[in-house]
């Protein structure tokens, strides 16, 4: 199994995708900070193969500042971020709210923006890092009800080719990781979408892994994982 080394950072890293990629990552052996809106205030140092929750809303500047302030306190110098924190609103284009489109806007766009700002900094100081921000196969491929969620995600593509661009001349390499439907709990009920045709959590979590266990001379710029039919 591979190994990786140094303190990780998964955003909405405490349930769904999040959650297993931060159980794959303490697998191998990283020191795994998990952030959740509702997790502790104190931030308690993790060890290697130990998973440590995190308070954080990714929205809010703010906290983001703080939560890097008290990494910076405690000596934690993160190898990696993991930009998964996401919200998404699936519904026709002519029924989407202005208040749905602003959270995910703000969340899946702005969230990503602020964490790797403050990621981007520390990892220039210290000679490299990486950034992996968690996409979606609808960054490459418009797809009907997609239309405030894609628009958050071209958007996080954007920002990744960016700083990837800005980065690499620091030793920071950002990846841009786009699953098709993965298996979780907003598929409950919904017509047409069944578990067997999906990923699962597991199956893009494994992938993390291998990339944050390359070398940082290997820059996997953007890898797009697909279910057994495809996109869904």
């Amino acid at each position: 199994m591979a190994r990786i080394e140094g303190p990780i950072l998964v955003t909405g890293g405490r349930r769904g995708l999040g959650a297993a990629m931060a159980e794959a990552l303490a697998q191998a052996g990283a020191a795994v900070y998990a952030s959740s809106r509702n997790g502790p205030a104190e931030l308690k140092v993790a060890g290697p193969g130990e998973i440590v929750p995190v308070r954080l809303d990714v929205r809010d500047g703010a906290q983001v500042k703080a939560l890097f302030d008290d990494f910076d306190r405690a000596g934690v110098a993160l190898t990696a971020l993991i930009n998964n924190a996401g919200v998404g609103y699936f519904r026709p284009f002519s029924e989407l709210s202005i208040a749905e489109l602003d959270e995910m806007l703000q969340t899946n766009l702005r969230g990503a923006f602020l964490c790797a700002q403050a990621a981007f900094q520390r990892f220039r100081n210290q000679g490299g890092g990486r950034i992996v921000n968690i996409g979606s196969i609808c960054d490459q491929t418009a797809l009907p009800e997609n239309s405030g969620y894609a628009a958050s995600k071209y958007g996080l593509r954007g920002l990744s080719e960016v700083i990837a661009q800005e980065g690499k001349v620091h030793g920071i390499r950002v990846s841009l990781v786009s699953p098709g439907a993965v298996w979780s709990d907003i598929w409950q009920g919904r017509e047409g979408f069944h578990k067997e045709d999906m990923l699962a959590p597991a199956d893009v979590a494994e992938t993390i892994v291998d990339l944050l266990s390359r070398p940082q001379r290997v820059w996997l710029a953007q890898v797009t994982i697909l279910p057994p039919k495809g996109i869904l």
